[in-house]
């Protein structure tokens, strides 16, 4: 994945390797555009898919 793709696109392949290696639990929806992805789990705001990946940032711990 290239720092000039999108959220969206990673949302895309992310879900494209989940089903192909059969996880658990098994999706109901393999549609990317039925997910978010969201800083961290504890924020409610989620990436806008259109986003570049390049563009976010990072998070620091210190």
């Amino acid at each position: 994945m290239s720092p000039e793709n999108t959220v969206g696109e990673l949302i895309r392949a992310a879900i494209e390797i989940y089903v192909k290696e059969k996880r658990r639990p098994l999706l109901n929806r393999s549609d990317p555009l039925c997910y978010e992805l969201h800083y961290s789990q504890f924020s409610m705001e989620s990436l806008r898919k259109e986003e570049k990946l390049v563009n976010l940032g990072c998070r620091s711990f210190f």
